[in-house]
């Protein structure tokens, strides 16, 4: 039941998120690179929406195939959107934003990336054909799929594209859907289905592209607890960078993104679970600053 009254709140989430633009995309490309492309990077897709009630059954199918074909690449651990609802429902109360809320959800389940998605459009368009002079208006039906990549880390867009789907319209077809007609269930499947296949490519090599993340938990004396598990392909030993909290920041949309601060520390992996292991401090160099503070949201990079 908490699951279904909060459903309407996410997707109002989504929708802002979508609008909020790829503010400090400059310091997000700074950790962006293919180092660590061999580990696994745990991705929420959120439900797909659409600002047109008749197309919510074409976003859900177009958002349930790019999950699914998610799946089936090794590179990814997706966590079911659920999963996020629940991290929401403990997120601190004082938080009121709720996109802020869902970042903060994802980082609990160290989720590296969000994918959401919006059919944005279904219209007739027309394209002029011919040598100039001779020129036709050729009538077509366009689909209009936007999709965005959450970077949980900061909060900001990694990227976005508009992808479009187009049939061919007869004049009498045309001016039927321009008077308010609506199209015919297999024209609107056709354009729903030549969406699926570029939507999952671009999710696929744009995570495929970005670095991986992982989050601190908590702390404990020396100890600190944080989102790497077996399914990231991490082993005891392996190494990581803590960073320390940088500038929370609002934007002019009234977005919070979340800027990097300096590294805290590097920390190595001492016992190992399937979704969080425990860590310790590496003791720096002579002449090199001591590790820490560390504390929980912290952001964890490899090296």
């Amino acid at each position: 039941m908490k699951s279904a009254l909060m459903r309407p709140i996410l997707l109002l989430v989504v929708v802002m998120l979508m609008a909020s633009g790829c503010v400090v995309k400059e310091k997000v490309d700074e950790f962006m690179d293919a180092k660590d492309g061999n580990l696994r990077k745990r991705v929420a897709v959120a439900p797909f929406t659409s600002g047109l009630a008749s197309l919510d059954k074409s976003s859900a199918k177009i958002g349930a195939a790019v999950e699914a074909d998610l799946k089936t690449h090794g590179g990814i651990v997706v966590v079911e959107f659920a999963k996020v609802e629940e991290a929401m429902a403990a997120v601190d109360p004082a938080v009121r934003d709720q996109r802020e809320r869902v970042v903060l959800a994802c980082r609990q389940l160290g989720v590296s990336c969000m994918v959401i998605g919006t059919l944005t459009d279904l219209s007739v368009q027309s394209q002029k054909t011919g040598i100039y002079g001779f020129r036709e208006n050729t009538p077509f039906l366009a689909m209009e799929l936007n999709l965005q990549l959450i970077d949980v880390s900061t909060g900001s867009v990694m990227a976005d594209k508009a992808l479009q789907s187009s049939q061919e319209l007869s004049d009498i077809d045309a001016t039927n859907l321009r008077m308010g007609q609506a199209p015919s269930k297999a024209l609107e499947a056709q354009l729903e289905a030549d969406l699926v296949a570029p939507a999952m490519k671009w999710t696929w090599s744009n995570i495929s592209a970005m670095r991986w993340s992982g989050f601190v938990l908590s702390v404990d004396g020396p100890r600190l607890e944080v989102t790497i598990g077996r399914d990231t392909g991490m082993t005891v030993g392996d190494e990581v960078v803590v960073y320390t909290k940088g500038e929370k920041i609002v934007t002019g949309s009234g977005n919070v993104v979340y800027l990097l601060g300096r590294p805290a520390g590097v920390v190595r992996l001492v016992e190992l679970g399937p979704r969080t292991s425990w860590a310790t401090p590496m003791q720096p160099e002579e002449g090199e600053q001591a590790p820490g503070p560390f504390e929980p949201g912290q952001v964890v990079l490899t090296e």
